[in-house]
């Protein structure tokens, strides 16, 4: 009896397994990098000098090649535009860190929170602004794109308008 009855519990237990891991499909991803924007995050009230915010991404790579490949790897990997109303657009380039595997395939997904520093460019005051602070006077946008250890660029994507406050 007790042999049936063990026979009967491993056969439903092993049932229980194959359904569970028949019910997770892997995610499959292009190996060509995919980002949106998810959010941009005000450390302050109001974006002025000296503040700073997060600006936050979603990810997707189908050979989860995204970051640095060392330490000392200085390969620049995400790409920065930020287009003013007023003034010329300026580019920067940063590092991304390695992006680690967390699982069994090389797919990979996840979150990508970047600290900017103020996109309000001081040299802008004048008495005008000192006159009326705290009024919006320019918006501003962020052309992103990154780049995988492979060389395949990212979609760019554009921000909604944010805005820049005066002190």
């Amino acid at each position: 009896m007790t042999k049936i009855r063990n026979i009967k519990i491993l056969s439903i237990v092993l049932l229980i397994a194959i359904l569970a891991t028949a019910c997770f499909k892997q995610p499959v991803y292009d190996d060509v990098p995919e980002i949106a924007f998810k959010a941009f995050d005000y450390t302050g009230s109001e974006y002025i000098v000296d503040d700073s915010g997060f600006l936050l991404l979603t990810f997707t790579d189908g050979d989860g090649d995204i970051g640095k490949d060392t330490n000392d790897d200085p390969t620049l990997n995400l790409f920065i535009e930020t287009v003013y109303s007023f003034t010329n657009p300026l580019t920067e380039a940063f590092v991304l860190p390695n992006v680690p595997y967390n699982g069994t395939t090389d797919d990979i997904s996840g979150e990508i929170k970047i600290r900017l520093n103020s996109i309000y460019d001081e040299s802008e005051y004048d008495l005008r602004d000192q006159l009326a602070p705290g009024l919006i006077r320019d918006t501003v946008t962020m052309n992103i794109r990154i780049k995988d250890r492979a060389g395949n660029y990212s979609n760019t994507i554009t921000t909604p308008k944010l805005p820049r406050y005066f002190p």
